[in-house]
């Protein structure tokens, strides 16, 4: 991933800022290390970083990290949550959208210089469902709502949410499923949600319903959501995570018909990075008087 890279010092210049682009660059550093900000820390070394204070991961799952057994305690976590919510659900919307008006149709008439009209659908009076209703739930089910959708969610803790017409727990989720036109995942991986839409799960679906998967790879089956999208069991898909990034060339996935993946950029955003630099900087300030973090993880929850 191409990110724009972060302007650290300018926030802390009484702070050394130093670069870790391998694990032996980290344990070199590590005896050092008081904060780090980190999209994959390196795993297994924190014994060496007995200063450490604060890791704050720049994406808002935090597999990359947990379960780490072997990290202090007293060592605080921090995710992006909140950082990434207009982008994320723009993406959801722009997919939504791209299924709704068969694009992929219009894309390639447009490369044959065929003139066919055609009927396309709308979304407005379909059902939106959200599997995890976060901060970045409540800004897909915002746009979706504002596009006549109807949204329903599921949430660890329901609770009300303007845009939002019903709110199933998480063991309702088949409930959600078999009720959506489009789905959307943005629930965390966890060892909850690893697995979560096997081929049961993905049978739940409507035969006219669409994936639209920007959580993690381990929630879903890849070899299931394949095979029904082969077999025609539902519409259509679009893929943002993947159980290996990047995606092999000779992954099945590539020629699924039906099936949109893009390269986990969902949350990609020119002000993404810079963002999650302005939480950094308040949890430091956290960190050293005591408070509690923005974007504090519970780890034994895994969010």
């Amino acid at each position: 991933m191409e990110l724009i890279q972060p302007p650290l010092a300018e926030h802390f210049p009484d702070v050394d800022v130093i670069s870790l682009n391998s694990p032996e660059e980290f344990e070199a550093a590590a005896p050092d290390i008081e904060y780090l900000f980190a999209l994959l820390p390196f795993r297994g070394l924190w014994e060496k970083a007995p200063k450490l204070k604060l890791i704050q991961i720049i994406s808002t799952g935090v597999d990359s990290l947990l379960p780490a057994p072997d990290l202090p305690e007293h060592v605080k976590i921090s995710n992006a949550r909140g950082a990434h919510g207009t982008q994320m659900g723009e993406f959801a919307l722009m997919m939504m959208l791209d299924f709704s008006k068969n694009m992929p149709r219009i894309r390639q008439q447009q490369a044959d210089r065929e003139w066919t009209m055609f009927m396309p659908t709308n979304l407005q009076g379909k059902t939106c469902g959200i599997i995890g209703l976060g901060a970045v739930g409540e800004a897909i089910a915002e746009r979706a709502a504002a596009m006549g959708m109807r949204v329903i969610a599921t949430q660890r803790n329901p609770k009300n949410s303007p845009h939002v017409e019903q709110i199933y727990s998480a063991d309702d989720t088949a409930l959600v499923t078999e009720q959506s036109d489009y789905l959307v995942l943005v629930v965390p991986l966890t060892d909850d949600t690893r697995g979560l839409y096997d081929a049961d799960m993905i049978a739940r679906m409507k035969p006219d319903a669409v994936m639209i998967n920007l959580s993690r790879g381990g929630i879903v089956d890849e070899d299931a959501i394949a095979t029904a999208l082969r077999d025609g069991k539902i519409r259509g898909a679009a893929i943002d995570v993947f159980e290996q990034e990047p995606l092999p060339q000779d992954h099945p996935l590539w020629d699924v018909p039906n099936t949109i993946i893009t390269p986990h950029m969902a949350a990609a955003d020119l002000a993404y990075v810079p963002n999650v630099v302005q939480v950094l900087a308040e949890n430091i300030r956290r960190v050293d008087k005591g408070e509690t973090l923005v974007n504090e993880v519970d780890r034994y929850r895994g969010y």
